[in-house]
């Protein structure tokens, strides 16, 4: 059979032809494939899909009803269990003993919902046969389908699963006429694809698909090696890699699939730091898993087992949550530990808070007042009250409300590292969105909110986008299908590669045994794909894992191709890193063997010079200062010729060229997208543009800013945040809940402190520009420089100019220092601006929002000519 390369590259000409494979892993890394390799300069991504893209493409369902979805599925099952807790009617299915803990088994019935058709097509279909299965059982199953699908008319809604597809060739919307040309569908490997069998018939018959199966391929009678133990098996994995790569194979040309990848990826991680090996991970995880998320788990087990002292610690010992008084969280965990508040306890209807017991005994008798008491009381008052709220939430509204509130008093939410925010605001956008699905859904009395959220964010897979190129890493099944050049599937045990799909779960294995075509193993048809899964592919387990003891799969114990792989001594022979390695450390370049000829003469060469005694002075003379100046000039050069300066870049510039080059030249030109999160660089533009409307509207109003007014003022603050909003959310750059109303309100708390101070500073005046950008030709050179100043007013004594700080302020500056710390010339740069300018400026001040406070410039030494002619020497015998 010909190789689906030779099928795509065959149907590449027509665009009315469409390939589909099992996983959007699969199409991404055939598009791009075939793009290497055809004449064809564009090919359209959507001609290369996965198998659900297919169905969302082709497939029709019911009208006027939507699809249902995980959250809904996940309502449906926590109000049917909450009911059948308080009074049981399932009876097989939960035992009525157990009834009470219903709630506990919601993944499980959330996860089978959809198979709940095939029960009843089965039981209608063989009601002859039905007595092999426990009639309490099925009439729980009946039920439980009747009281799903009841459910889901009530919305609007289908069960994907549970319906029967009409198959429609032609996009949705697509006008057909006479002259439309039908479109085509190449589905590959379909014997993988765990629901493409209720579907075979329908499609199989239809003219305008073909179906590519892998077993109709050239066979391949592949082996798997097996290794004593997983660090072997590691080793070998990194020693072949590093040696491809000394080779010359392109990292993209590596792929890595992991079968069982809990426990292995780990460890895969920091073998291949050492080796220097650079992976691109594709493997996701749970989002709740990830570092800052997991704060909402901490949170329920917390308020669930009543505030002991343990979990407490656990909750503020997460280092990856900023929390806003963490020496005073971390002094109440001190306490309880001091006092044995192992936790709060209730007896009958008495309930007891030991905290407080032991705080209130301790505030007014202990003399020596070891702690704070009154304030460790607050903290825990407000830690309770909050936590309490997010966990027993009665509503989804009323929780993104708490969780709001508790994230706006005990967490500094500018605080978090990169990667924790956008997890962070990953797992609150979810949050947004069941907010808006529950308003359809009337909820029942005992369903908590919060642990339905916590159990979507428990299955919602979040994969962290790669930072660099290098060998990607896959899980195991997704990655099947695709064709680099070297291919290693490892950890591949009985365990790792067996996929089976149940159609009726709930059955036991003699109910299942009973009931035709109860068992789907794919466990086979995914290895004989993996065969052709690469040019060169290389199966391996060990018997002794990470974490068990592990079997060769099936398929290859069948063939008698299960190979003992090299023992430690050979891989460490076929590892040019490690033999580089020996030679660095013995210090003897004429080792023969092991390494190439590059390597050696890399080492040779080392000896003579890196290697070498040095006797260069690097305090004359930057190494490269002169090439890096002359780049950066013809970089920032307009049209014209003419260089710009501005003040925060020449300081930059005056401190460390090579980081200049590397943030002003190389970076902007890196850039081609936009951050999906947020980040204080952000925050502190809103500020600007607040403030900007609210300055403008005066400018515009010729109205006279007075002290006064400031309740006034306050009111009209507020609509130009709305505005700004506005503006910010048509370029989608808004954050998303809570993080804008945090900032939002810190917004207007910054606002009121400012108009405070105004007043005292200020009795009146006028704004003269906000915003405003000026600029001077440097006379005799060709240099422009221009600044942009926040704010210019005029009050009693002239004209002022501030600048604004988010947090860093330069603070009082002499000349002396200024001309030390070339990052502190940016106020008098603005002066020298406004001279050229004719502004007589009487103050100059920076404005800090995070202090409060103005920091005023020296104003004498900051006009002086003299002073500017030493500064204006320096700035310019640099640039030269």
């Amino acid at each position: 059979m010909v190789s689906p390369e030779s099928v795509i590259n065959k149907n590449l000409e027509n665009d009315h032809v469409t390939f589909v494979f099992p996983s959007e892993t699969v199409a991404e890394a055939m598009l791009h494939k075939i793009a290497a390799k055809s004449a064809r300069r564009v090919i359209p991504k959507d001609r290369f899909v996965s198998w659900d893209r297919f169905k969302e493409m082709t497939f029709r369902y019911p009208q006027n009803a939507s699809a249902v979805n995980n959250f809904y599925r996940s309502l449906f099952c926590a109000g049917l269990l909450a009911e059948n807790s308080r009074r049981s009617f399932l009876f097989s299915l939960i035992l009525p003993e157990h009834a009470r803990e219903s709630l506990n088994a919601l993944s499980y019935f959330k996860n089978n919902l959809p198979l709940l058709a095939r029960i009843r097509e089965n039981y209608l279909s063989s009601q002859s046969s039905a007595p092999f299965i426990n009639r309490m059982k099925l009439a729980d199953l009946l039920l439980l389908n009747g009281r799903y699908h009841d459910f889901l008319d009530g919305l609007s809604l289908y069960e994907p699963d549970s319906e029967v597809p009409v198959f429609q060739p032609q996009d949705a919307g697509e006008c057909i006429t006479e002259k439309t040309e039908s479109k085509e569908y190449y589905i590959f490997y379909p014997e993988v694809i765990s629901d493409f069998k209720p579907v075979t018939s329908m499609l199989s018959s239809d003219k305008s698909v073909h179906l590519y199966l892998a077993q109709e391929m050239q066979k391949i009678d592949g082996r798997i090696m097996v290794f004593e133990n997983s660090i072997q098996e590691l080793r070998w994995l990194v020693t072949r890699i590093d040696k491809a790569l000394d080779e010359g194979v392109d990292p993209a040309d590596i792929a890595i699939t992991i079968a069982g990848h809990e426990s292995y990826l780990t460890f895969l991680e920091t073998e291949a730091m050492l080796h220097d090996i650079p992976l691109q991970i594709k493997i996701g995880k749970p989002i709740l898993s990830y570092p800052g998320v997991n704060l909402f788990e901490h949170m329920q087990h917390v308020v669930d087992y009543m505030f002991g002292v343990r979990d407490l610690q656990i909750l503020f010992s997460n280092r990856s949550i900023p929390w806003k008084k963490s020496e005073l969280l971390l002094k109440l965990v001190e306490f309880g530990f001091a006092h044995n508040c192992i936790q709060n306890y209730q007896y009958g209807n008495m309930r007891k808070d030991i905290w407080d017991s032991h705080l209130d005994r301790l505030k007014n008798n202990d003399n020596k007042q070891e702690y704070p008491y009154a304030e460790l009381q607050d903290l825990y008052h407000s830690l309770r009250r909050h936590l309490t709220a997010v966990v027993q939430a009665v509503s989804f509204r009323s929780l993104k409300d708490a969780v709001h509130a508790c994230c706006t008093e005990m967490i500094d939410m500018s605080g978090f590292g990169e990667w924790e925010q956008k997890y962070f605001q990953f797992a609150l956008s979810i949050l947004d969105e069941t907010v808006l699905y529950a308003n359809r859904v009337s909820l029942d009395q005992d369903i908590k909110p919060f642990s339905i959220w916590l159990s979507i964010l428990r299955e919602k897979t979040y994969v962290k986008p790669a930072a660099k190129r290098g060998i990607t890493v896959y899980a195991y099944k997704v990655s099947a299908g695709i064709m680099p050049r070297l291919h290693f599937i490892v950890n591949a045990s009985h365990t790792g590669t067996t996929v089976v799909s149940r159609a009726f779960p709930f059955m036991t294995s003699k109910e299942e045994s009973m009931m035709p075509d109860t068992v789907n193993d794919y466990s086979e048809a995914i290895i004989n794909l993996y065969e052709h899964s690469g040019e060169q592919v290389y199966f391996s387990y060990s018997r002794k894992g990470f974490d068990d003891t592990h079997l060769a799969p099936q398929t290859f114990i069948r063939r008698g191709n299960v190979i003992e792989a090299a023992g430690q001594s050979e891989v460490e022979e076929l590892s040019r890193g490690l033999a580089e390695r020996r030679i660095w450390a013995s210090g003897k370049p004429d080792m023969k063997g092991g390494i190439t000829s590059i390597q050696r003469d890399g080492f040779k060469a080392a000896i003579v010079t890196a290697l070498a005694g040095k006797k260069n002075d690097f305090t004359k003379k930057t190494i490269g200062e002169t090439r890096i100046t002359e780049i950066i000039n013809s970089v920032l050069r307009d049209e014209s010729g003419m260089l710009h300066i501005n003040a925060t870049g020449l300081g930059l510039f005056l401190t460390c060229r090579f980081k200049y080059f590397m943030e002003r030249v190389i970076v902007p030109a890196e850039m081609s997208l936009e951050s999906d999160f947020q980040n204080d660089i952000e925050y502190g533009n809103i500020i600007h543009h607040v403030f900007e409307i609210f300055y403008q509207g005066l400018i515009n109003n010729k109205e006279v800013f007075h002290g006064r007014n400031k309740e006034h003022y306050k009111e009209i603050f507020s609509a130009c945040i709305s505005v700004a909003a506005a503006y910010w959310e048509m370029r989608k750059s808004l954050p998303p809940f809570p993080i804008w109303e945090i900032w939002k309100n810190q917004l207007h708390a910054g606002f009121t402190a400012f108009c405070e101070l105004e007043s005292m500073r200020h009795e009146k005046y006028t704004v003269e520009g906000v915003e405003e950008k000026l600029q001077y030709q440097i006379p005799g050179r060709d240099v422009l420089a221009d600044g942009k100043i926040d704010l210019m007013i005029h009050d009693e004594d002239g004209l002022c100019i501030v600048d604004y700080k988010k947090k860093k302020v330069p603070g009082r500056e002499s000349a002396e220092n200024i001309r030390k710390n070339p990052q502190s010339l940016q106020m008098p740069f603005y002066l020298f601006l406004a001279e050229n300018n004719r502004l007589d400026v009487h103050t100059a001040s920076f404005y800090s929002f995070f202090e409060i406070k103005y920091h005023d410039f020296i104003m004498k030494e900051a006009k002086n000519p003299e002073e500017q002619q030493l500064w204006l020497e320096k700035w310019f015998t640099a640039l030269e």
